[in-house]
Protein backbone atom coordinates (compact mmCIF):
# COMPACT_ATOMS: atom_id res chain seq x y z
CA UNK A 1 0.00 0.00 0.00
CA UNK A 2 1.45 3.38 -0.78
CA UNK A 3 1.53 6.48 0.83
CA UNK A 4 -1.70 7.85 -1.10
CA UNK A 5 -3.82 5.37 0.64
CA UNK A 6 -3.26 7.17 4.23
CA UNK A 7 -3.53 10.34 2.69
CA UNK A 8 -6.21 12.85 5.35
CA UNK A 9 -5.81 9.95 7.82
CA UNK A 10 -5.26 11.64 10.99
CA UNK A 11 -3.70 10.37 14.55
CA UNK A 12 -2.49 11.77 17.46
CA UNK A 13 0.50 10.12 19.43
CA UNK A 14 1.02 10.00 23.40
CA UNK A 15 4.14 8.23 24.07
CA UNK A 16 5.73 8.55 28.24
CA UNK A 17 8.96 9.25 25.79
CA UNK A 18 8.07 12.48 24.35
CA UNK A 19 6.18 13.75 27.65
CA UNK A 20 8.73 13.08 29.60
CA UNK A 21 11.45 16.28 30.53
CA UNK A 22 14.05 15.55 28.12
CA UNK A 23 17.20 15.15 30.78
CA UNK A 24 19.83 13.71 28.18
CA UNK A 25 21.64 14.27 25.23
CA UNK A 26 21.64 10.70 23.32
CA UNK A 27 18.67 9.26 21.55
CA UNK A 28 18.31 6.45 22.58
CA UNK A 29 15.95 3.05 22.74
CA UNK A 30 12.26 3.50 21.98
CA UNK A 31 13.08 7.20 21.41
CA UNK A 32 14.77 6.45 18.29
CA UNK A 33 11.89 3.64 17.45
CA UNK A 34 9.14 6.55 18.25
CA UNK A 35 10.80 9.33 16.26
CA UNK A 36 11.23 6.86 13.05
CA UNK A 37 7.56 6.08 13.80
CA UNK A 38 6.04 9.11 13.46
CA UNK A 39 8.85 10.62 10.42
CA UNK A 40 6.92 7.13 8.28
CA UNK A 41 3.51 7.93 9.45
CA UNK A 42 4.18 11.81 8.37
CA UNK A 43 5.95 10.40 4.91
CA UNK A 44 2.90 7.75 4.74
CA UNK A 45 0.92 11.13 4.30
CA UNK A 46 -0.78 10.70 8.02
CA UNK A 47 -1.75 13.91 9.23
CA UNK A 48 0.20 12.95 12.99
CA UNK A 49 -0.26 15.33 16.16
CA UNK A 50 2.04 14.55 19.08
CA UNK A 51 2.16 15.67 22.36
CA UNK A 52 5.49 16.27 24.12
CA UNK A 53 7.05 18.06 26.90
CA UNK A 54 8.62 21.35 25.75
CA UNK A 55 12.16 20.12 26.23
CA UNK A 56 11.72 17.97 23.43
CA UNK A 57 10.83 21.14 21.05
CA UNK A 58 14.54 21.27 19.17
CA UNK A 59 15.52 18.07 18.97
CA UNK A 60 12.24 16.89 17.44
CA UNK A 61 12.71 19.67 14.77
CA UNK A 62 16.10 18.54 14.27
CA UNK A 63 15.33 14.84 14.14
CA UNK A 64 12.24 14.97 11.92
CA UNK A 65 13.34 17.57 9.64
CA UNK A 66 11.37 17.01 6.70
CA UNK A 67 8.78 15.32 8.11
CA UNK A 68 7.61 17.62 11.67
CA UNK A 69 4.01 16.43 12.57
CA UNK A 70 2.24 19.06 14.22
CA UNK A 71 3.84 19.23 17.94
CA UNK A 72 1.46 20.23 21.36
CA UNK A 73 4.05 21.17 23.62
CA UNK A 74 3.35 20.76 27.01
CA UNK A 75 4.81 22.63 30.30
CA UNK A 76 7.14 20.41 32.76
CA UNK A 77 4.81 18.93 35.12
CA UNK A 78 7.58 16.53 35.92
CA UNK A 79 5.76 13.47 35.38
CA UNK A 80 4.09 12.25 31.50
CA UNK A 81 0.67 11.79 33.63
CA UNK A 82 0.47 15.66 34.37
CA UNK A 83 1.95 16.63 30.87
CA UNK A 84 -0.49 14.48 29.23
CA UNK A 85 -3.51 16.07 30.80
CA UNK A 86 -3.26 19.15 29.89
CA UNK A 87 -3.52 18.08 26.54
CA UNK A 88 -7.17 17.16 26.98
CA UNK A 89 -8.51 20.55 27.19
CA UNK A 90 -6.39 21.42 24.10
CA UNK A 91 -8.56 19.28 22.13
CA UNK A 92 -11.94 20.03 22.61
CA UNK A 93 -13.81 20.05 19.46
CA UNK A 94 -10.84 18.08 17.56
CA UNK A 95 -11.29 14.55 16.06
CA UNK A 96 -8.80 11.84 15.33
CA UNK A 97 -8.88 8.92 12.83
CA UNK A 98 -6.64 6.91 15.61
CA UNK A 99 -5.24 7.26 19.07
CA UNK A 100 -2.10 5.72 19.16
CA UNK A 101 -0.29 5.34 22.56
CA UNK A 102 3.40 4.86 22.49
CA UNK A 103 3.52 2.50 25.74
CA UNK A 104 1.97 0.96 28.81
CA UNK A 105 2.84 3.10 31.55
CA UNK A 106 3.65 6.16 33.27
CA UNK A 107 0.44 7.53 33.77
CA UNK A 108 -0.65 7.61 30.26
CA UNK A 109 -3.81 5.79 30.78
CA UNK A 110 -5.28 8.43 32.27
CA UNK A 111 -4.73 10.74 29.59
CA UNK A 112 -5.81 8.44 27.18
CA UNK A 113 -9.31 7.66 28.82
CA UNK A 114 -9.89 11.54 28.06
CA UNK A 115 -8.78 11.90 25.08
CA UNK A 116 -9.93 8.79 23.29
CA UNK A 117 -13.66 9.54 23.02
CA UNK A 118 -12.18 12.17 20.30
CA UNK A 119 -10.89 9.17 18.27
CA UNK A 120 -12.21 6.37 15.82
CA UNK A 121 -9.50 4.01 16.95
CA UNK A 122 -7.34 3.25 19.32
CA UNK A 123 -3.73 1.36 18.61
CA UNK A 124 -1.30 0.84 21.23
CA UNK A 125 2.62 -0.32 20.97
CA UNK A 126 3.54 -2.73 24.27
CA UNK A 127 7.13 -2.49 25.36
CA UNK A 128 6.05 -3.54 29.06
CA UNK A 129 3.55 -5.58 30.79
CA UNK A 130 0.89 -3.27 31.79
CA UNK A 131 -0.09 -2.49 35.58
CA UNK A 132 -3.93 -3.26 36.64
CA UNK A 133 -4.58 0.77 36.67
CA UNK A 134 -3.99 0.89 33.13
CA UNK A 135 -5.20 -2.48 31.90
CA UNK A 136 -8.79 -0.71 33.61
CA UNK A 137 -8.19 2.79 31.69
CA UNK A 138 -8.41 0.77 28.15
CA UNK A 139 -11.82 -1.00 28.68
CA UNK A 140 -14.85 -0.02 27.04
CA UNK A 141 -13.73 0.52 23.49
CA UNK A 142 -12.29 -1.96 21.20
CA UNK A 143 -8.07 -1.63 20.77
CA UNK A 144 -5.39 -3.29 18.93
CA UNK A 145 -2.43 -3.82 20.57
CA UNK A 146 0.84 -4.61 19.42
CA UNK A 147 2.65 -6.25 21.74
CA UNK A 148 6.99 -6.57 21.41
CA UNK A 149 7.07 -9.65 22.63
CA UNK A 150 4.93 -13.08 23.42
CA UNK A 151 4.86 -12.63 27.55
CA UNK A 152 3.65 -9.08 27.02
CA UNK A 153 0.89 -10.07 24.26
CA UNK A 154 -0.12 -12.08 27.05
CA UNK A 155 -0.93 -10.08 29.96
CA UNK A 156 -3.07 -8.62 27.49
CA UNK A 157 -5.05 -11.54 25.99
CA UNK A 158 -7.67 -11.78 28.28
CA UNK A 159 -8.82 -8.40 28.76
CA UNK A 160 -12.38 -7.07 26.68
CA UNK A 161 -11.62 -5.55 23.83
CA UNK A 162 -8.22 -6.15 23.28
CA UNK A 163 -6.93 -7.25 20.30
CA UNK A 164 -3.45 -8.65 20.48
CA UNK A 165 -0.59 -9.29 18.03
CA UNK A 166 3.38 -10.22 19.00
CA UNK A 167 5.36 -8.31 16.28
CA UNK A 168 8.01 -5.50 16.70
CA UNK A 169 11.47 -4.81 14.78
CA UNK A 170 14.05 -1.81 14.01
CA UNK A 171 12.55 0.48 11.83
CA UNK A 172 15.84 1.39 10.05
CA UNK A 173 16.63 -1.61 9.46
CA UNK A 174 18.49 -0.64 6.07
CA UNK A 175 21.21 0.90 7.80
CA UNK A 176 22.37 -2.55 9.49
CA UNK A 177 24.30 -4.93 7.09
CA UNK A 178 27.38 -7.30 6.88
CA UNK A 179 30.50 -5.51 5.77
CA UNK A 180 31.63 -5.64 2.11
CA UNK A 181 34.39 -8.04 2.89
CA UNK A 182 34.51 -10.72 6.43
CA UNK A 183 37.18 -9.62 8.97
CA UNK A 184 40.76 -11.90 7.96
CA UNK A 185 40.40 -15.37 9.94
CA UNK A 186 43.40 -14.95 11.62
CA UNK A 187 42.23 -11.29 13.09
CA UNK A 188 41.67 -10.90 17.18
CA UNK A 189 38.22 -12.58 17.97
CA UNK A 190 35.94 -8.98 18.63
CA UNK A 191 33.10 -9.55 21.07
CA UNK A 192 30.64 -6.63 21.23
CA UNK A 193 27.86 -4.88 23.95
CA UNK A 194 25.73 -2.79 22.99
CA UNK A 195 23.08 -0.03 24.85
CA UNK A 196 22.65 2.06 27.35
CA UNK A 197 25.83 0.59 29.41
CA UNK A 198 25.14 2.53 32.33
CA UNK A 199 22.29 0.99 33.31
CA UNK A 200 22.28 -1.72 35.25
CA UNK A 201 20.08 -4.14 33.82
CA UNK A 202 22.31 -4.44 30.74
CA UNK A 203 25.53 -5.30 32.78
CA UNK A 204 27.53 -4.60 31.03
CA UNK A 205 30.01 -5.36 34.10
CA UNK A 206 29.19 -9.39 33.50
CA UNK A 207 30.25 -9.28 30.20
CA UNK A 208 33.84 -7.57 31.25
CA UNK A 209 34.42 -10.33 34.33
CA UNK A 210 33.27 -13.32 31.53
CA UNK A 211 36.26 -11.75 29.27
CA UNK A 212 38.86 -11.80 32.07
CA UNK A 213 37.80 -15.62 32.98
CA UNK A 214 38.84 -16.23 29.39
CA UNK A 215 41.84 -18.64 29.77
CA UNK A 216 44.79 -16.42 28.78
CA UNK A 217 45.78 -18.28 25.71
CA UNK A 218 42.20 -17.51 24.49
CA UNK A 219 42.15 -14.00 26.02
CA UNK A 220 45.09 -12.89 24.14
CA UNK A 221 43.62 -13.39 20.57
CA UNK A 222 39.90 -11.35 21.75
CA UNK A 223 38.94 -8.06 21.95
CA UNK A 224 35.86 -6.58 24.44
CA UNK A 225 34.31 -3.68 23.02
CA UNK A 226 31.64 -1.36 24.92
CA UNK A 227 29.31 0.86 23.47
CA UNK A 228 28.65 3.21 24.72
CA UNK A 229 28.13 5.51 27.84
CA UNK A 230 27.41 9.02 28.75
CA UNK A 231 30.85 8.88 30.55
CA UNK A 232 33.33 5.64 29.24
CA UNK A 233 34.45 3.85 32.23
CA UNK A 234 38.67 3.35 32.44
CA UNK A 235 40.92 0.97 33.48
CA UNK A 236 38.54 -2.10 32.24
CA UNK A 237 41.76 -4.37 31.47
CA UNK A 238 43.56 -5.12 28.73
CA UNK A 239 41.42 -5.86 26.04
CA UNK A 240 38.70 -4.30 26.53
CA UNK A 241 37.52 -0.70 24.78
CA UNK A 242 34.76 1.72 26.29
CA UNK A 243 32.83 3.90 24.07
CA UNK A 244 30.83 7.01 24.41
CA UNK A 245 27.45 7.21 23.09
CA UNK A 246 27.46 6.92 19.34
CA UNK A 247 25.17 7.57 16.69
CA UNK A 248 22.72 5.25 14.75
CA UNK A 249 25.10 5.23 11.73
CA UNK A 250 28.30 4.95 13.92
CA UNK A 251 26.88 2.01 15.79
CA UNK A 252 25.99 0.50 12.35
CA UNK A 253 29.61 0.55 11.27
CA UNK A 254 30.86 -0.38 14.90
CA UNK A 255 29.00 -3.32 14.45
CA UNK A 256 30.36 -4.20 10.84
CA UNK A 257 33.92 -4.48 12.41
CA UNK A 258 32.86 -7.43 15.72
CA UNK A 259 32.43 -11.00 15.45
CA UNK A 260 30.02 -11.65 18.22
CA UNK A 261 27.32 -9.78 19.75
CA UNK A 262 27.14 -10.24 23.60
CA UNK A 263 23.40 -9.67 25.61
CA UNK A 264 23.82 -10.47 29.00
CA UNK A 265 20.98 -8.45 30.06
CA UNK A 266 18.98 -9.34 33.77
CA UNK A 267 15.22 -9.70 32.97
CA UNK A 268 13.68 -6.17 32.37
CA UNK A 269 14.81 -6.69 29.01
CA UNK A 270 11.79 -6.75 26.84
CA UNK A 271 13.01 -6.99 23.01
CA UNK A 272 16.78 -5.74 22.77
CA UNK A 273 16.61 -3.60 19.29
CA UNK A 274 20.64 -4.05 20.00
CA UNK A 275 20.70 -7.73 18.88
CA UNK A 276 18.88 -7.21 16.05
CA UNK A 277 20.62 -4.62 14.80
CA UNK A 278 23.62 -7.08 15.19
CA UNK A 279 22.01 -9.93 13.86
CA UNK A 280 21.22 -8.00 10.66
CA UNK A 281 24.62 -7.03 10.29
CA UNK A 282 25.53 -10.81 10.25
CA UNK A 283 26.66 -11.53 13.70
CA UNK A 284 26.00 -14.48 15.94
CA UNK A 285 24.92 -13.88 19.53
CA UNK A 286 25.28 -14.73 23.20
CA UNK A 287 22.31 -13.90 25.18
CA UNK A 288 21.23 -14.59 28.60
CA UNK A 289 18.83 -16.88 29.64
CA UNK A 290 15.75 -15.11 28.70
CA UNK A 291 12.46 -15.79 26.90
CA UNK A 292 12.56 -12.10 24.38
CA UNK A 293 16.10 -13.18 23.32
CA UNK A 294 16.41 -17.01 23.64
CA UNK A 295 13.39 -16.45 20.97
CA UNK A 296 15.86 -14.71 18.38
CA UNK A 297 18.56 -17.32 18.43
CA UNK A 298 17.18 -20.24 19.10
CA UNK A 299 17.12 -21.36 15.91
CA UNK A 300 20.89 -21.12 15.16
CA UNK A 301 21.62 -17.69 15.57
CA UNK A 302 23.53 -17.89 18.44
CA UNK A 303 24.20 -19.71 21.87
CA UNK A 304 22.81 -18.68 25.64
CA UNK A 305 23.96 -19.03 29.08
CA UNK A 306 22.56 -19.57 32.55
CA UNK A 307 25.34 -18.58 34.66
CA UNK A 308 28.88 -16.51 34.22
CA UNK A 309 30.78 -19.66 33.66
CA UNK A 310 28.39 -20.59 30.89
CA UNK A 311 29.38 -17.47 29.41
CA UNK A 312 32.59 -17.52 29.55
CA UNK A 313 32.21 -21.03 28.28
CA UNK A 314 30.29 -19.34 24.80
CA UNK A 315 32.94 -16.87 24.16
CA UNK A 316 35.79 -19.35 24.43
CA UNK A 317 33.91 -21.78 22.16
CA UNK A 318 33.19 -18.62 19.22
CA UNK A 319 36.70 -17.46 19.58
CA UNK A 320 38.07 -20.81 18.72
CA UNK A 321 35.64 -21.31 15.74
CA UNK A 322 35.16 -18.94 12.77
CA UNK A 323 33.04 -21.40 10.70
CA UNK A 324 30.28 -21.59 13.48
CA UNK A 325 30.31 -17.69 13.94
CA UNK A 326 29.82 -17.41 9.89
CA UNK A 327 26.71 -19.85 9.70
CA UNK A 328 25.48 -18.50 13.08
CA UNK A 329 25.80 -15.30 11.43
CA UNK A 330 24.48 -15.71 8.38
CA UNK A 331 21.45 -17.25 10.25
CA UNK A 332 20.91 -14.44 12.38
CA UNK A 333 20.74 -11.98 9.31
CA UNK A 334 17.97 -14.59 7.69
CA UNK A 335 15.86 -14.71 10.97
CA UNK A 336 16.29 -10.75 11.89
CA UNK A 337 15.11 -10.03 8.07
CA UNK A 338 12.45 -12.75 8.27
CA UNK A 339 11.05 -11.70 11.74
CA UNK A 340 12.23 -8.34 13.34
CA UNK A 341 11.95 -6.04 10.81
CA UNK A 342 9.27 -3.11 11.32
CA UNK A 343 7.07 -1.85 8.99
CA UNK A 344 5.04 1.07 9.53
CA UNK A 345 2.88 1.04 6.51
CA UNK A 346 2.29 -2.46 7.90
CA UNK A 347 1.01 -1.52 11.37
CA UNK A 348 -0.91 1.80 9.83
CA UNK A 349 -2.85 -0.53 7.62
CA UNK A 350 -3.98 -3.63 9.73
CA UNK A 351 -3.48 -2.17 13.31
CA UNK A 352 -4.36 1.90 13.38
CA UNK A 353 -6.81 3.05 11.05
CA UNK A 354 -10.19 0.50 10.75
CA UNK A 355 -11.14 0.06 7.24
CA UNK A 356 -13.51 2.58 5.61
Amino acid sequence: MNGEAFEGRSALFLTPCFLARRMHKEIRGVEVFDLLLVRRLVELGVRVTIGAEHSWKGRLERHLAGAMPEALYTPNLFKPLWNGLTLAPRLVGRRFDALLLGNVGNGLGTAARLIRPRCAHVALIAHRPPRAPFLRSLRGRPIDVVAVNPQIGAAFAGEPGCRVTVRYGVPNAERFHPPAAPRPIDAPTRFVVVGKLDTAMKRADRAISAFHRLPPDVRARCELHLAGYPAPPQNLGEGVTAYGWRSVDEIAALLREMDVCLVPSDPGETFSQALVQAMLTGLPAIVSDLPPLVEKVRDGAGLVFRSDEELTGAMARLAASPGERLAKGQAARRIALERYVWDTAWFARKHLFQPR
